[in-house]
């Protein structure tokens, strides 16, 4: 009997030594690791869990956590997506372009500040680490739905835009160890860019001559603009900020500098005879200047 109330009183002593991976808060369970911060003194790290059962394995799950990418990662499991937006922003990730001799060493060129706005409408309260592959699917599907100020259907480029921004955002956030893993890797195909309608309309050559021939009187300066695009395929905003530097008669191309293309990327188009003869036409009508 006696060798029995011992073997009991050991058990007790063991149940007591042994770390306790759960605690129960307010009638909710959380897996519960204990460590030593940096500075020397013991924390405690808590994680919500449905079921006592995974208590060890969640906790397990924070100290490898702990021990790859530092304390910070424990701190920070509470993050909400309004706050990575904040951090994003003083970053300076959504400042506009500076060009140094016509080459982008900083800041975005196209805005985006309308992306991180829907994002945030939707997310904002939302925790980092708790969005879930699921979750992307959902906020595609709700934009789609959702009609503009103007009353027309959202297309699916725009969407695109905005899951590409919330992809960038989420990697961010993973280089300053605020996330563990993106959950775009788990959801493949979401961003679907050949599910976008292609604008590949080209005029023919009778549609071409009827709108050129109405380049007359108060027209007529549009006829070298119209004969740019139709020859280069260079965008309107190309077209406006071209400079007369930018044109080689010589060579017969012109350069479209990063500042002037959408994409930031540079490149050359050649010129056309006709287009041509409606450069040199403006050349000696200009004060020459290159600028």
């Amino acid at each position: 009997m006696a060798d029995l109330q011992t073997d009991k009183a050991l058990i007790k002593k063991r149940e007591r030594a042994a770390p306790k991976y759960w605690v129960e808060i307010k009638g909710k369970l959380y897996a519960r690791l204990q460590y030593r911060s940096e500075n020397g003194k013991y924390q405690v790290k808590y994680r919500p869990i449905s079921d006592k059962r995974t208590a060890k394995r969640v906790a397990e799950d924070m100290r490898r956590e702990l021990e790859t990418l530092g304390e910070e990662i424990l701190q920070t499991d509470k993050m909400t997506f309004r706050e990575l937006a904040e951090q994003y922003r003083k970053a300076n990730h959504l400042a506009p372009a500076v060009f140094e001799n016509g080459v982008k060493v900083s800041g975005r060129k196209a805005r985006i500040d309308w992306a991180v706005k829907a994002l945030t409408e939707h997310f904002g309260a939302k925790r980092l680490r708790s969005i879930k592959p699921s979750d992307l699917e959902t906020y595609k599907q709700a934009r789609l739905n959702k009609t503009t100020r103007q009353g027309s259907k959202r297309t699916i480029a725009t969407v695109n835009r905005e899951l590409a921004m919330l992809r960038t955002m989420l990697n961010f956030a993973i280089q300053n160890d605020w996330l563990i893993q993106n959950p775009f890797t788990k959801k493949k195909g979401i961003i679907s860019t050949a599910a976008e309608v292609e604008r590949d309309r080209v005029l023919g050559f009778a549609e071409e001559e009827r709108l050129l021939s109405v380049c007359t009187g108060r027209r007529s300066h549009l006829k070298a603009i119209l004969i740019c695009a139709l020859d280069t395929a260079m965008r309107r905003g190309e077209i406006f900020k071209m400079r007369w530097r930018d044109v080689n008669f010589t060579s017969g191309e012109i350069f479209i500098p990063q500042t002037n293309a959408k994409t930031e990327d540079s490149r050359t188009v050649g010129i056309t005879p006709r287009l041509r003869d409606e450069l040199e036409k403006l050349w000696q009508e200009s004060p020459k200047d290159g600028d």
